[in-house]
């Protein structure tokens, strides 16, 4: 559990940081399949490979004999509850990595936020209120995918006080899968995908030889916030800036 609970984290890590590279300049650029794959490999690496070191360490720590000079390491893990023993191995092993990461997680949704806000807002085509509600849209989705949220849940066991004030939050970030689901899978480009690959499935293994284009175009590892910007309004070299980034 103490692993799939970092390996989450860790992950929505992989994520904040993806969406900072995607609009890091605002200019989503094709990547080939090889490297596509490449950068899959080595967030799989970070984001399994973290919870493994942090989990591992503390497994292993936990069979250290109390009367040792380093039983002070210990997690504890059952001694008084099904999980760590109090604060302090709690702070160590889950809060304090957790805590690092949302702190990241932040700091990458800010400069996200920043670029959109005083890079492509600020440029002179971008005037129509339609265009600046698409990018204040993608701002707020960009919370929820980012887990912006999940700080609180970490301030909520710092601070402490009655549990009631937190039940908020708390559903929020137990509701997060769900709208993560409703940001990057109920777009309309990733339905025409699912649709195109049901499609091509059920002609294959019915044997039928279809002349459906089963190209897509070429991923940044996200699927997209939703929004784009009109054609007419944001142009590089006479070719629009999408403010999207497409799975």
């Amino acid at each position: 559990m103490h692993f799939l609970f970092l390996s989450a984290f860790f992950w929505l890590n992989t994520m904040c940081f993806n969406i900072w590279w995607t609009f890091r300049d605002l200019r989503p650029q094709s990547l080939e399949k090889s490297q596509e794959r490449c950068r899959l490999r080595l967030y799989e690496v970070y984001a399994w490979g973290g919870p493994l070191v942090i989990a591992g360490t503390a497994a292993i720590l936990d069979v250290i004999p109390e009367d040792s000079e380093y039983a002070f390491l210990r997690p504890r893990f059952g001694t008084k509850q099904c999980w760590f023993y109090g604060d302090i191995e709690i702070l160590t092993y889950f809060y304090g990595p957790v805590g690092a990461l949302l702190v990241i997680n932040l700091a990458l949704f800010a400069a996200t936020a920043r670029e959109l806000t005083c890079g492509l807002w600020k440029r002179e085509l971008v005037k129509s209120t339609t265009e600046r509600a698409a990018l204040g849209r993608v701002c707020m989705k960009l919370v929820v995918v980012m887990g912006v949220t999940w700080i609180a849940d970490v301030l909520s066991w710092a601070v402490g006080g009655p549990q009631e004030l937190w039940y908020i939050t708390d559903i929020i970030n137990t509701l997060q899968g769900v709208f993560i689901f409703i940001v990057v899978g109920c777009q309309p480009q990733v339905l025409t995908a699912v649709k195109r690959w049901w499609c091509w499935r059920k002609h294959h293994v019915n044997g039928t030889a279809g002349t459906t284009n089963h190209h897509s175009s070429s991923s940044q590892g996200l699927p997209s916030m939703g929004d784009t910007v009109t054609n007419h309004s944001v142009s590089q070299n006479t070719k629009s800036v999408p403010l999207e980034t497409s799975c």
